[in-house]
């Protein structure tokens, strides 16, 4: 998913636990930054 405005920046999230009572939604951007996500090549 995305969200943003038109004018501004777009951040993207990932959203985890579809389907469970709780749904929690990742910004990818910080997570990789952050080293909680890592993207292998």
């Amino acid at each position: 998913m995305s969200s943003g405005m038109r004018k501004g920046e777009y951040s993207i999230y990932a959203v985890v636990g579809v389907g469970e009572p709780i749904n929690y939604w990742i910004e990818l951007d910080n997570a990789i930054e952050a080293g909680e996500i890592i993207i292998e090549k």
